[in-house]
């Protein structure tokens, strides 16, 4: 389970990248203080945007990350959705099991144990065995066969259930948690709101500088402050653009893991037919079975009168 989940984790570039993600694979620290430490020290993947991009408009991008909220909720969805159909093949699987030994155990008591055919006290008439009691015997012997394949048809679906059809659920559980995490973690890393408060910032000290500038002649005591608003907005002009940098570079990656993320959808096909093409073929041949059975079964000697000697 754990090495399925790593390499998903790995599967998806942007988290593959993931400083976290590598000390996670290659450091041998402890690592709960790594990941401490990581958390309070994110910086966004650096990534040349356009290059990435390609010809996907700027504007389309920005779009879709203004739905991220949205898409976060899709994708929890899409992890209940999947987390349920499991754990519900896991349990027809155990059903199947279960039934499967059942029908096992309801043959055992039609199969006929070796013992001796006649009687060595009592009457004869009523102890010798007729025609019909030992047709009886060798039907049932042969109806127990039938329901011991029926049994272990449905131990075989089950185990089918368990290890093919939940299997494939478990591979794409594992991409909707890969792009849970890639989300939280881009959440994290949001820069929107450090942003916003270098801009307000910018603002006051630009309004601060325009107070200074406009008296004339400027004092001396003044000009310090005027060196010091300059030197500032300088230091928030460059974190400015470097904040926007990381913001753009957030919203690329989220856009092209997004559309990665809608195209593992896709193998839905492949699960979902495969399912029902298993469970056709698993009634086909339980069917025969069954079929198998009843031809016996119609064999069973119907006359009272044909079980006394």
């Amino acid at each position: 389970g754990l090495t399925r989940f790593a390499s998903a984790i790995l599967r998806i570039p942007f988290l593959r990248r993931d400083a976290l993600v590598i000390q996670f694979f290659t450091n041998t620290d402890e690592f709960g203080h790594v990941l401490k430490v990581g958390n309070l020290d994110m910086e966004a993947e650096d990534i040349d945007v356009e290059d990435e991009l390609g010809s996907t408009p700027w504007p389309e991008v920005q779009q879709t990350y203004a739905a991220f909220d949205d898409f976060y909720a899709q994708v929890a969805r899409d992890e209940e959705r999947y987390r349920t159909q499991i754990t519900s093949l896991e349990k027809i699987a155990r059903y199947k099991q279960a039934i499967g030994d059942e029908l096992n155990v309801y043959s055992d008591t039609m199969r006929l144990i070796n013992a001796p055919r006649e009687s060595v006290s009592g009457s004869r008439k009523f102890h010798v065995q007729a025609t019909s009691k030992r047709t009886l015997d060798s039907n049932l012997n042969e109806l127990s066969m039938s329901f011991s394949d029926a049994s272990l048809l449905e131990k075989a679906h089950g185990e089918v259930q368990k290890t093919i059809s939940a299997e494939y659920l478990r591979r794409v559980y594992d991409v909707v948690i890969s792009m849970k995490l890639m989300m939280d973690r881009m959440r994290r890393m949001e820069k929107r709101k450090d942003i916003q408060r270098v801009c307000e910032r910018n603002d006051a000290n630009r309004k601060a500088m325009a107070q200074l500038n406009g008296e004339s002649p400027v004092p001396d005591s003044d000009r310090s402050s005027i060196d010091r608003l300059e030197r500032l907005l300088r230091e928030d002009a460059a974190e400015l653009q470097l904040l926007n940098h990381e913001q753009r570079c957030i919203e690329a990656r989220f856009y092209l893991e997004l559309a990665r993320y809608k195209c593992y959808e896709s193998f839905l096909q492949t699960h979902y037919h495969g399912y029902i093409e298993e469970q056709i073929k698993h009634h086909t041949m339980t069917l025969n079975a069954w079929k198998q059975a009843l031809s016996t079964a119609d064999d069973l000697p119907t006359d009272p009168l044909g079980f006394i000697s």
